[in-house]
């Protein structure tokens, strides 16, 4: 964030740039409802999940693991101040990540289109870090993708034994038996993971199928 800002001159350079670049209505206080990339309904749901969850999740980062810690608080005030410094440290990372893109924006317009929109976050990189730094960030980001992908297979393999396999079919067996279960499950998750991955053209297209298809939690 720090390196676009200074790669700019500040943020009213940024905002003059992005107004040249993409139109007065991409950088107005209002989002234009028209617009491919910045308009009034993407930005409105953006909003509106990251502040009270989708699929009715009670959680700031939009995600029923973060529903759990709420209400694993030992009372309401608790929880409360979890909720809210998550949402500040939650606004500063929306702007850690929401800068670089405005640049990308300015730097390659074409960025909104559906082929470049994933290599977005790689052109970043490789415009503004040098290579030790580079490789650094690459690790990061390597880190981050192993880092959710093992925390999604655990708490989806979680759910799967806890509210459906135990309650629903199998109600009595040994804490062994429900691990194996659980390991089952995990694999299972993996390999899905892997199917849909090797079919997407897009991830961004598919994420958005994945809500279209899977039903409200």
């Amino acid at each position: 964030m720090a390196i676009v800002l200074v790669d700019f001159g500040g943020p009213t350079q940024l905002f003059a740039a992005l107004e040249q670049s993409a139109g007065p209505e991409a950088a107005s206080v209002f989002p234009p409802m028209g617009h491919e990339v910045l308009g009034f309904v993407a930005i409105a749901a953006w909003t509106m999940g990251t502040a009270i969850g989708y699929g009715g999740d009670a959680a700031p980062m939009a995600g029923a693991m973060e529903g759990q810690r709420i209400l694993s608080y030992k009372n309401e005030r608790e929880s409360a101040k979890m909720y809210v410094s998550t949402m500040v440290v939650l606004f500063l990372l929306l702007a850690t990540l929401t800068l670089p893109g405005l640049a990308a924006m300015v730097h390659w317009p074409e960025v909104g289109t559906e082929a470049q929109k994933e290599l977005a976050y790689g052109m970043l990189l490789a415009k503004y870090l040098p290579p030790g730094l580079l490789g650094l960030a690459l690790s990061a980001v390597l880190a981050s993708i192993m880092s959710t992908v093992s925390s999604n297979m655990n708490f989806g393999a979680q759910v799967l034994v806890n509210d459906v396999y135990q309650r629903s079919l199998v109600k009595q067996a040994s804490t062994k038996h429900y691990l194996l279960m659980g390991r089952i499950f995990s694999a299972g998750i993996l390999i899905l993971g892997v199917v849909v991955a090797v079919a997407a053209t897009n991830v961004i297209q598919t994420r958005s199928s994945c809500w279209v298809y899977l039903p409200p939690s």
